[in-house]
């Protein structure tokens, strides 16, 4: 690649940081594991994280976020015309907009975090996923809380998407390991 040590090494520092890599001294530097209990710690911190970010959300939206989560939504609305891995794309950046309607900079870091561990995971299992199975339906409910600004709707809509896509994930994830 043309890299000093330096670059590399930092690299994978932060590969380490993001739990993507575990290095042993004088051993190596190995792909973490993953796994069924991984997939509900994430669940855990998902369903602490991204209710607040929703229920902020909806107290805080600016019309350009309500904009961007309607075109997120917009390009969701022929769902089971789309691939998998493009609906991964379309929800992450639903999400991510979420997030950062809450106007809460470290709220953003950290849903970003676990969603990017999250997506590890649901690689493993794509083709066992279909793109109805990220529940789109209810980013529509979301789009309404918040453009109503009602916090609680919010909140609670955001724990049934993410309790509803966990179970899902939970039944395709034991069939493949």
């Amino acid at each position: 690649l043309g890299l000093g040590r330096t670059p590399i090494r930092e690299a994978l520092k932060l590969l380490e940081a993001e739990n993507l890599v575990v290095i042993v001294p004088r051993r190596g530097i190995f792909v973490a594991e993953i796994g069924l209990n991984h997939l509900h710690q994430i669940h855990e911190m998902r369903m602490t994280l991204e209710p607040l970010s929703a229920r902020l959300a909806a107290v805080r939206i600016n019309p350009s976020r309500l904009s961007q989560l309607k075109l997120c939504s917009e390009e969701m609305s022929h769902v089971d015309q789309l691939t998998v891995p493009t609906v991964y794309r379309i929800d992450r950046a639903f999400h991510r907009v979420m997030a950062r309607a809450s106007g809460n900079d470290l709220l953003v870091r950290d849903i970003t975090h676990h969603y990017n561990l999250a997506l590890r995971l649901w690689n493993l299992v794509q083709d066992r996923l279909t793109p109805d199975d990220l529940g789109v339906g209810s980013h529509v409910q979301l789009i309404e809380a918040v453009a109503t600004h009602d916090a609680d709707y919010a909140e609670a809509v955001m724990i049934e998407h993410i309790d509803r896509f966990h179970d899902r994930m939970d039944s395709r994830f034991d069939s493949a390991m």
